[in-house]
């Protein structure tokens, strides 16, 4: 049975209406950028799977603020506890949590972030975004494999290496990361960020290496021997990287969102992560936009069936926090090394508090895996009814994605889509993807298929 949200609408529904919309848009434009926005939301119209805004408009929302809600819109949960006062302490004020916390964070934190811990990391740094998440995995990573290669504790000259910028081992070491892949947009997580010019044009970057991602066809079935040797040759040409011993870690997304919805087998990742063993580097698994349940369970690299776990998992979105998980082996041998004002943020700690607790009660994780077949079935006959504009349906749980002919088309597809009711996303060059809530439905899928199929006929 799928979860139902009170008041949820029937379904879409688009008047065309847009006057206060595009009365905000120039409002908003004359400080800062509205370019990017595709619409405002009525806060307290919307409900469940339907982003409802301020004209009156209803859309489907299987975008998800980039695959950020965990439960959609007004769910009654997070107004119970509010009304109930269990989260009026992370209300009065943001605490500098590394320095002066309230005694309930530690509650909090063991019960919201420690309780979805990956197997085998029992270590957790909490910051704001993601990011900063991957930012702090690099150092995290940095400072192992250093202390490791040095063997001793950094001296005096050390010290002054780093006051200019000079130290010889960690500028000699960096972090390799995959084409396509997205890791954030601070410098060193654009570093590792490779899916768009765009996002690193203009910035200064570190010099670090690039590795080629196989990025499967689909059907998998009939590109089975090219999709093995394309994964073939970008684990070899992880092996000769790692061999030159100037990797301090390698970052991968279980699936590359950003970068246009690809995917590789679970053999590729736990071949991948033998060899970083094998030739000591930090193995880094982005879950930014993976994490969280979408994937049909809470980790997907869950699916991997890895003997060995990663070294640094980091999360956000969903979770409402950015952050880190990894073992104690890897923790840094004094305080202070990682560390900022704020370390998080207790009242968005107690929305995953809320939505956790949720997600357990109404078996979400059952529902996504229920709802994600049924989603990647019908995204099968689309692409069957549309084979010279669609093709290669894929994805796990309802983490789903369709290709376009090209980027325009795409672009066509996507607007058509809005005007038609369903607030959907593009990846990479020409792809669709889907990041809806935990809570949609079979009824959702449907009518989002349907939107789609609407938008695809209006765009063709």
């Amino acid at each position: 049975m799928d979860t139902v949200i009170p008041e949820e609408p029937d379904g879409a529904l688009v008047t065309g209406r847009s006057e206060r919309g595009d009365a905000l848009r120039k409002r908003h434009g004359r400080t800062m950028d509205a370019a990017t926005i595709h619409v405002y939301q009525d806060v307290g119209a919307s409900r469940g799977n339907y982003l409802v805004d301020v004209d009156g408009n209803v859309l489907l929302d299987v975008y998800g603020h980039i695959a950020s809600l965990p439960l959609g819109y007004g769910h009654p949960s997070w107004s119970e506890a509010l009304r109930a006062g269990d989260y009026d302490w992370a209300l009065a004020h943001r605490p500098a949590l590394g320095v002066a916390p309230p005694a309930p964070w530690v509650d909090l934190v063991e019960r919201a972030y420690l309780s979805v811990a990956p197997s085998g990391l029992d270590r957790l740094l909490l910051v704001g975004s993601g990011s900063e998440a991957v930012e702090n995995a690099i150092k995290l990573a940095f400072l192992a494999k250093v202390g490791a290669v040095r063997g001793t504790a950094a001296g005096l000259s050390d010290a002054l290496a780093a006051m200019a910028n000079q130290q010889e081992l960690p500028n000699r070491l960096g972090i390799a990361s995959f084409e396509g892949g997205f890791h954030g947009r601070t410098l060193g997580s654009l570093s590792a960020t490779r899916s768009r010019p765009l996002h690193k044009l203009d910035f200064p970057a570190f010099a670090w290496p690039v590795l080629p991602f196989p990025a499967l066809r689909f059907p998998l079935d009939t590109f089975a021997a090219e999709n093995a040797a394309s994964e073939e040759r970008a684990l070899a040409a992880a092996e000769a990287l790692f061999r030159q011993g100037t990797c301090a870690g390698v970052i991968v997304e279980p699936i590359q969102g950003e970068g246009g919805d690809r995917h590789a087998s679970p053999s590729f990742f736990q071949q991948l992560r033998t060899l970083a063993r094998t030739y000591g580097v930090l193995f880094l698994v982005d879950e930014v936009q993976t994490g969280g349940g979408a994937t049909g369970t809470f980790w997907a690299h869950e699916a991997w069936g890895l003997a060995d776990p990663p070294d640094f998992v980091v999360f956000s979105k969903k979770l409402q926090l950015g952050g880190v998980f990894f073992a104690s082996t890897h923790a840094p041998s004094s305080s202070y090394r990682i560390f900022q004002t704020w370390l998080g943020d207790p009242f968005r700690a107690a929305q995953w508090d809320v939505c956790w607790r949720v997600i357990q009660h109404e078996r979400l994780m059952e529902q996504v895996v229920r709802v994600g077949r049924a989603l990647g079935q019908e995204l099968e006959r689309l692409v069957e009814r549309w084979p010279r504009h669609l093709s290669s349906p894929r994805g796990a749980g309802t983490f789903r994605a369709v290709d376009c002919r090209d980027t325009a088309h795409r672009d066509t597809v996507v607007a058509r889509a809005r005007a038609v009711g369903l607030e959907i996303g593009g990846s990479g060059e020409r792809s669709l993807r889907f990041r809806p809530a935990l809570v949609f439905g079979r009824r959702h899928a449907e009518e989002a298929v349907g939107l789609l199929e609407a938008a695809v006929a209006s765009a063709s």
